[in-house]
């Protein structure tokens, strides 16, 4: 191995990382290995048990590997800083976490996200400063950073997070996802999307897309001269959203040219003539805004996710917009969001900045006690919070930032679990009052915030301890909020504004910010342009001045979404005769698939299991009324192309009377292989989606279905793991669940399926962790219907419906297309075992259609090596979909052209009760 190390070094590398499997236990060998490391001559050797407490060895090595290639960089860095500052100043480096540091105790892992850190802790300085000038009392507040290429977006409550001295007590994630690395360092939960100002616009034959590819700085948009595609930005100009007056001359190979208009209207009218050739009717301003609609969509997701993913409620946030294109976008996306107030400090354009003036200087200990919450671990518990307590205030007094018997300020956290779980949930903690009761309340009140459901099970383990520290003399100052200076020519008093296909162009007013005074209040429509941004006040808003110069936007009146029920009669098969305009087919596309990942990510979340929660081997999806695919997420594709299958089985079972109808809050569980299962260990939670007023339990039948299937760790049968090797029947493979419910009016009879689970001869082995990843599923499903009934308040029940036929019939169409660059085929493949899998592909050009057929194909296998149906149906949708050579959604639509033959009684149709 040392040779293999002088290689390296010869090779050019320069640090080494050292990651060992127990060392969170056991320091001891990562230690003797450190002292063997140092006479090799590496500049940074780093230990991961000096990192991260967690025992996890993937993201714990991934973290040392990344602290590897960065402390070396960055130490080098501030060490040149401090020689240029000199020995009396006192330098402090923002984290990643909110929070200031000395570069003595600075981890260069904390420091990845510093940036957009900077930016939120500005936000939400200037967030809790306008509510209270404008004598509101806190409030969530969402932030939304629009820049260039990407947005970032964070969502922090005010309500929960304020000690009982004030202090604010940040929301941090201990693990994030960089550059595929998940790095363990704790950073302020901020989100970052592809949808900026360059991302570029394009039509795909049928749609209008928008991003992820991005014109970047150079060449930039159209109108900065340089040859550059259609942008974000290139909207804004074309509907007068963006001045060209009020830009200055900086454009062209030169840097010394205005903008160019002329380039963004022909581009738009040329795009216009290609859509037209699809959708009629479709104007260059039409166009341009049903661009912008999309980006604000895509921005709007990323903060729902966020926030729902955290069981926020958005509604009564307050939006900070800032960035440099936040301004003109800030409005629309507050209507989206169903937000009422916008606030847009002068200095939005440098938020980051003067967001790392306002940071505090603290200090982040932990460990990891890994204790059951009970009462004889509390006096341990205490033990460790003083010892963190001392040893953070030792490093204060150490650096000079606290006196020889001076105290800081403290706040305590937890992060309980429940035993068998990795999933924790932080709650506060103050350790010389609260006991086992307070914390268990704490717990179970932000689990049931967080996934919508209590907690499974009352053994729960004390994860982690974390302690935080601030001197009473924070380095963080009051920033003072003047606006970059600015010497523009003098503006119209008003500039012409896109309102719209109803208003057309109308002149508006255009306001210099400088002119502005405070307790001023303007009415929108109008236009706001500064040095570093251009605000949009979007009609039915109104801004009010703020003393420090900050725009305060409230909209106007509760202004109805157009959407709900809807009251003149189902518009649906008007709609879908209409065929789908372009950007709506576009942004149904992300809406669908939104509510999807959103139900994914709450799964991944609350589940208890490996399975789901770390190999992520579930899917979410969502199903018109008759069970067909209408989007899912990116999930695992053979349960996608057959969860249609289980629930048009459920829906044939209540047909035939075997169940009774579906209602509000119900979910019925199947894992049936016959029935549109894969195997056992997949179980299927399916629920139904109603609307008040039409398709409720009194007056139909539901009017669509979300679902999720997870494969669970155990569900009983012949072996641990619920797959054995030698099965000769499904009833060896475990528990078999045909349309089984499993919350009956959203009420769960946990005695009922505890006994479910103990029956037979071969039980769960596992049953509290199956009952929390079942619990999970439903909580998933929760949130799919909720989000379906949001979208259909915004939208409409007609328009809803129309676009899921509109998706589906584009997918249809687009693999018609991929079939005419298709020829026939046939294979036979030979297995192991003997067995003869036979396909014959007949394709159709002129009908688009194909034929797929697989007789010929062996008879079921007397074992398990059998494929049910609708994982044979599975595959063949996902092949197909493969094959369309653009992005479309995998739905149901995908299926339409295609004919399956599959023998009945063969190895990829067996009957019951094959294994």
């Amino acid at each position: 191995m040392q040779q293999q190390l002088l290689q390296a070094q010869a090779d050019g590398y320069s640090s080494c990382a050292v990651a060992l499997l127990h060392s969170t236990r056991n320091s001891s060998q990562e230690l003797q290995l450190e002292q063997w490391l140092a006479p090799l001559g590496f500049e940074a050797v780093v230990l991961s048990h000096r990192l991260s407490s967690q025992p996890r060895l993937v993201p714990r090595g991934q973290t040392a590997l990344v602290e590897a290639a960065v402390a070396p960089v960055l130490g080098r860095y501030l060490r040149q800083v401090q020689r240029a500052l000199g020995p009396a100043t006192r330098l402090r480096v923002m984290r990643s976490s909110g929070a200031l540091a000395a570069p003595e105790l600075l981890l260069a892992k904390d420091t990845i996200l510093s940036g957009p850190a900077g930016g939120m802790v500005g936000a939400v300085a200037v967030g809790r400063r306008a509510l209270a000038a404008a004598g509101l009392p806190p409030q969530s507040i969402v932030g939304f950073d629009m820049g260039g290429t990407s947005t970032d977006v964070f969502h922090f409550d005010d309500r929960c997070l304020s000690n009982a001295g004030g202090d604010l007590v940040w929301e941090r994630s201990p693990a994030t996802e960089i550059a595929g690395l998940e790095l363990q360092a704790p950073m302020l939960p901020i989100h970052t999307v592809a949808a900026g100002g360059g991302s570029v616009l394009r039509f795909d034959g049928r749609r209008l897309q928008v991003g992820p590819v991005s014109a970047g700085a150079d060449p930039g948009p159209a109108a900065y001269r340089r040859g550059g595609p259609l942008t974000i930005t290139d909207a804004n100009v074309l509907l007068g959203r963006l001045p060209l007056a009020a830009l200055p001359a900086v454009f062209g190979p030169k840097g010394d040219q205005p903008a160019d208009g002329e380039a963004v209207r022909r581009g738009f009218a040329g795009l216009a003539l290609e859509m037209n050739a699809v959708a009629p009717g479709i104007s260059p301003e039409r166009l341009a805004a049903g661009a912008l609609q999309i980006a604000i969509e895509t921005m709007a997701e990323a903060l729902r996710r966020i926030s729902i993913q955290r069981g926020h409620d958005l509604r009564e946030a307050l939006l900070v917009s800032y960035g440099g294109a936040g301004g003109q976008h800030a409005c629309r996306l507050a209507e989206v969001l169903a937000v009422t107030r916008v606030l847009l400090h002068p200095l939005a354009g440098v938020l980051s900045a003067y967001g790392l003036g306002m940071a505090e200087q603290r200090l982040l200990l932990e460990c990891s006690p890994r204790l059951p919450l009970r009462p004889d671990s509390l006096p341990l518990l205490r033990q460790r919070c003083a010892e963190l307590e001392q040893q953070g205030l030792a490093d204060l007094r150490r650096l000079g930032d606290l006196a020889e018997g001076a105290t800081g300020r403290i706040g305590v956290r937890l992060e309980l679990r429940a035993a068998g779980s990795e999933r924790g949930l932080e709650v506060a903690w103050l350790p010389d009052e609260q006991g086992v009761e307070d914390l268990q309340r704490a717990f179970s009140a932000a689990h049931l915030q967080r996934f919508g459901y209590l907690p499974v099970g009352e053994d729960w383990i004390v994860e982690r301890l974390l302690v935080e520290l601030a001197p009473p003399a924070v380095v963080g100052g009051q920033a003072v909020a003047e606006g970059p200076g600015w010497d523009a020519a003098p503006l119209a008093p008003t500039t012409p504004l896109w309102l719209g296909e109803a208003a057309g162009w109308r002149p508006v007013p255009l306001w210099q910010r400088s002119q502005l005074q405070p307790q001023q209040r303007l009415d929108g429509p109008a236009l706001v342009v500064d040095a570093t941004s251009t605000t949009v006040l979007e009609p039915g808003w109104q801004a009010l001045v703020l003393a420090d110069g900050a725009l305060l936007l409230e909209r106007a009146g509760a202004a109805a979404a157009g959407g709900g029920v809807d009251q003149a009669g189902d518009r649906t098969v008007e709609l879908v005769e209409q065929g789908p305009d372009p950007t709506l087919l576009e942004l149904y596309n992300h809406r669908f698939a939104a509510i999807a990942e959103q139900m994914g990510g709450r799964l991944q979340q609350s589940a208890r299991s490996v399975n789901i929660r770390e190999r992520l081997d579930f899917s979410c999806a969502l199903f018109d009324a008759a069970g067909q695919l209408v989007a899912n997420a990116p999930h695992i594709p053979v349960h996608l192309g057959s969860m249609g299958d289980s629930v048009v089985s459920l829906l044939a079972a209540i047909a035939r009377g075997e169940r009774p109808p579906l209602a509000s809050g119900d979910v019925v569980l199947s894992n049936n292989p016959y029935n549109g299962g894969t195997h056992l260990p997949d179980i299927t939670a399916i629920t139904p989606v109603f609307v008040p007023g039409l398709g409720d339990s009194q007056a139909g039948a539901p009017l669509f279905f979300v679902a999720c299937r997870g494969h669970h760790a155990d569900v009983g049968g012949i072996t641990p793991g619920s797959m054995p090797a030698f099965s000769r029947s499904i009833d060896d493979e475990g528990l078999l669940l045909d349309n089984v419910p499993f919350l009956s009016n959203g009420n769960f009879d946990e005695s009922l399926w505890r006994q479910r689970l103990a029956a037979g001869s071969h039980p769960v082995r596992n049953p509290d962790q199956l009952l929390a990843d079942l619990q999970a599923q439903a909580a998933a499903n929760r949130l799919g219907v909720q989000e379906l009934g949001r979208l259909i308040e915004r939208h409409g029940l007609a328009e809803v419906r129309a676009y899921m036929a509109h998706g589906q019939a584009h997918a249809a169409e687009a693999v018609g297309r991929a079939l005419a660059h298709l020829s026939d085929g046939s294979a036979q493949v030979e297995l192991d075992h003997g067995a003869v899998i036979q396909v014959a592909v007949r394709i159709d050009a002129a009908a688009r259609r194909v034929q797929v057929d697989f007789s010929g194909t062996s008879p079921q296998h007397s074992g398990n090596l059998n494929a049910p149906l609708a994982v044979t149906k599975a595959v063949v949708l996902y092949v197909f979909r493969c094959l369309v050579g653009e992005q479309i959604p995998l739905n149901a639509g995908c299926f339409e052209p295609i004919e399956l033959i599959v023998p009945p009684g063969s190895l990829l149709h067996p009957k019951p009760p094959a294994a």
